[in-house]
């Protein structure tokens, strides 16, 4: 019975991705933002994995870092959940990583978008369960 619970979860858990990277593929063409970006992005929905954004632990219930994996200028960090609430935003002048307290956040799905200087946007997704 754990294992058909665990297999359903995942699969929701999956299902739930698949939402979020199309919310934020209809968000971004709102903003004029290219869709093949978010598709590198989302591994989920076909494209090539997003390798300097690192978010863990994920899913998180307390603090969570956020990372690059080179020294950023002109940083944007925002934090929304699935209904396009911004529930965080920080600027920063460089960026190399950041740790979020997200204990008092609601459990769900989050997009964190970070944004560069020269307008470059990367993209993950954080799973918060406290």
């Amino acid at each position: 019975m754990r294992a058909l619970y665990n297999q359903i979860s995942g699969f929701a858990l999956m299902i739930a991705c698949i939402i979020v990277g199309l919310i934020q593929i209809q968000a971004n063409a709102k903003a004029g933002i290219e869709s093949n970006s978010v598709l590198r992005q989302y591994p989920f929905v076909g494209g090539e994995d997003m390798k300097s954004l690192g978010i863990y632990p994920n899913p998180a219930h307390s603090l969570v870092h956020i990372e690059v994996e080179k020294l950023l200028d002109g940083v944007s960090l925002r934090v929304m959940n699935l209904s396009g609430v911004e529930v965080m935003h920080q600027n920063f002048a460089t960026y190399n990583s950041y740790e979020i307290d997200c204990s008092k956040w609601s459990n769900g799905i989050y997009i964190v978008n970070i944004r560069d200087s020269n307008n470059t946007l990367y993209t993950g997704k954080l799973l918060v369960h406290n």
